[in-house]
């Protein structure tokens, strides 16, 4: 699990160290994720229960 910790604070510095007005939450019918900058961007990660 460490190595994810990691991954993940490599990528927030990587990204410029993105606050949390850069990030947001879409829900549809199909699907709910979360995003950083664009909801249709690349960079989006799903919610999943």
């Amino acid at each position: 699990m460490w190595d994810l910790v990691e991954a993940v604070r490599e990528f927030w510095r990587s990204a410029g160290e993105p606050g949390f007005d850069r990030f947001g939450v879409r829900a549809t019918a199909t699907e709910q994720y979360v995003w950083l900058d664009d909801p249709d961007g690349s960079h989006r990660w799903p919610l999943t229960a």
